[in-house]
């Protein structure tokens, strides 16, 4: 009952804030909780550049921002969890629009085509425990694929700027519009050369060409020590779930707990750890840095759950 006050509070606050001298406010205007959410909502708008087509659309959003809100405030206060949540660029969406718009895109890769290249033979006891590429200078700054459902080429461009590094010594980014555009090459080209435009357009497969891979080893399917060896010989591309209102609210942590079934996004691995005897994957998303550990994030690492054989890519670099 108090949150659908608090909803009904905040539609007001924007409806009539204009002018709010006008007519006689209902002493429930004056409810402190409401006037704090309706701030918070300000400065998070203008931190996001966020715009609204209408007074109404924008209480709508206000209201789903407090619910974002009110979820992520009973998450934290939660004992013993493992993880946090905040607010990010996401916060006046529901889940169901965020589904819609961010994850469920793409589709697992045919390999009928390709050449496999030999698997990785590394045991995991003889590993370091623990293992961070950026730490290596192998991983690319956190990019943002917008609206576009693109996460496939953000991570799959993301791996190969990770390979092209430890072949050459070369930290380049690469294009993921031209990987969009063209999608039958399995090369990449300077990012600076073939800017993104979260849209498909015409495929342009030569220019400014800088990066070749010529195979790829696959995973074996949910065996956490299978991609661990991967892990250690490079960063590797990995389908998960991506769905989950605690993954689209995640803000630091470990992120644990029941994972969901589909495996409708797609990101980087580049390494893994322990914390609190937790064992972890540290993760590399595409939504920009306003999302997560400053777009990197954690996760639960364990067998039986968590990713696809058909999407656990290590590329297999030549260099030209």
């Amino acid at each position: 009952m108090a949150s659908n006050m608090i909803a009904l509070i905040l539609i007001l606050l924007v409806v009539v804030g204009a002018a709010p001298f006008a007519i006689a406010r209902p002493a429930a205007l004056e409810d402190d909780r409401a006037l704090e959410i309706k701030n918070m909502f300000e400065d998070w708008a203008a931190k996001h550049g966020k715009s609204y087509s209408s007074d109404w659309e924008k209480a709508r959003r206000m209201t789903i921002f407090s619910d974002t809100l009110a979820y992520i405030e009973k998450h934290n206060a939660l004992p013993n969890t493992t993880f946090t949540l905040g607010l990010n660029k996401f916060s006046d969406l529901t889940n169901a629009e965020f589904r819609a718009n961010y994850v469920g895109k793409f589709k697992p890769p045919r390999y009928q085509d390709r050449r496999p290249a030999k698997d990785v033979d590394v045991d995991v006891s003889s590993l370091p425990t623990s293992l961070d590429w950026r730490q290596e200078g192998a991983v690319t700054p956190i990019k943002d694929q917008g609206q576009c459902g693109s996460c496939w080429a953000f991570s799959a461009i993301a791996s190969i700027e990770s390979a092209h590094f430890l072949a050459t010594n070369q930290l380049v980014s690469l294009s993921e519009q031209q990987l969009i555009d063209c999608d039958t090459v399995d090369e990449g080209c300077q990012e600076e050369a073939y800017p993104y435009t979260g849209l498909a357009g015409s495929c342009n497969a030569n220019k400014n060409k800088v990066a070749e891979i010529t195979g790829f080893n696959v995973v074996t399917k949910d065996k956490a020590d299978a991609l661990m060896k991967a892990v250690s010989k490079t960063p590797v591309t990995v389908g998960i779930c991506g769905s989950d209102q605690n993954f689209q609210n995640y803000r630091s942590g470990i992120l644990s707990g029941q994972c969901c079934n589909s495996r409708d996004h797609v990101v980087l691995v580049i390494g893994y750890g322990t914390e609190g005897g937790m064992p972890y994957w540290i993760i590399k998303n595409s939504w920009g840095t306003s999302w997560g550990e400053d777009g990197f994030m954690k996760i639960e690492k364990k067998d039986g759950e968590g990713w696809d054989e058909r999407t656990v890519i290590i590329p297999h670099y030549f260099v030209k």
